[in-house]
């Protein structure tokens, strides 16, 4: 565990006892939380569990693993990631993909903390970007402090506004591929021809099909072209 730390020292410090370096980009590196703790868990799956409480992607190269703000489409070190892209007639070897999901995003999502010197509790509450209505989605456990509350509703609300759409494409395999790359797609249909993020990216090889890439996609909000 790690007592009122910043993310950054925290995924060193942890990343360390597994075997990984780990960077953090530096929009995530600076959050600070009055506990970490890797409790019973890998360092890999902290990396992805803290990932998902502050609205990033985490992946392992090697003996690497990156943190970075989920559709920023860069890399730790603040480069942008290589682009892909899904041809029709070139690598595409199959495609499901739904542009738009028919039921819209929430309007606000809301996380709740307690706080000791209120001795009540709190809510916080965000906009979600292309929410509708007046709904509102509680975000499931609560949090410790303003700041881990306030984390878990963005990371929430970023969730809703960059998954709009999406599905999973296969191209032959393309080892730059990545995590958070923009993905193009083009020749598969009018209405699935746009540009998507890539979420998780497998890369696979066998003797049948030979070295393939399974794109997970998603299609951020106002993303698509």
């Amino acid at each position: 565990h790690k007592d009122d730390g910043s993310l950054k020292d925290a995924a060193s410090e942890f990343g360390q006892a597994g075997g990984l370096s780990i960077d953090v980009h530096a929009d995530l590196g600076s959050i600070t939380r009055p506990f970490w703790a890797m409790d019973g868990e890998s360092a890999i799956g902290w990396g992805r569990r803290v990932a998902r409480e502050v609205g990033a992607l985490f992946k392992v190269i090697g003996t690497k693993g990156v943190m970075v703000p989920k559709g920023a489409g860069i890399s730790a070190s603040g480069k942008p990631l290589t682009p892909i892209a899904a041809t029709y007639g070139d690598n595409v070897i199959a495609w499901d993909l739904s542009p738009d999901m028919a039921r819209p995003p929430h309007r606000r999502v809301r996380a709740r903390y307690f706080d000791p010197k209120q001795a009540k509790w709190i809510k916080t509450e965000i906009d979600v970007e292309g929410g509708s209505g007046d709904s509102v989605e509680d975000v499931r456990h609560s949090r410790a402090d303003d700041g881990e509350a306030e984390n878990a509703a963005k990371a929430e609300g970023t969730d809703q506004a960059h998954e709009k759409g999406g599905g999973s494409i296969d191209i032959d395999g393309l080892p730059e591929a990545q995590a958070g790359a923009p993905v193009t797609a083009s020749g598969l249909h009018p209405d699935a021809d746009i540009t998507y993020k890539a979420t998780p990216v497998t890369h696979e090889l066998d003797r049948q099909r030979g070295y393939t890439v399974r794109l997970d996609v998603a299609r951020p909000e106002g993303g698509g072209s």
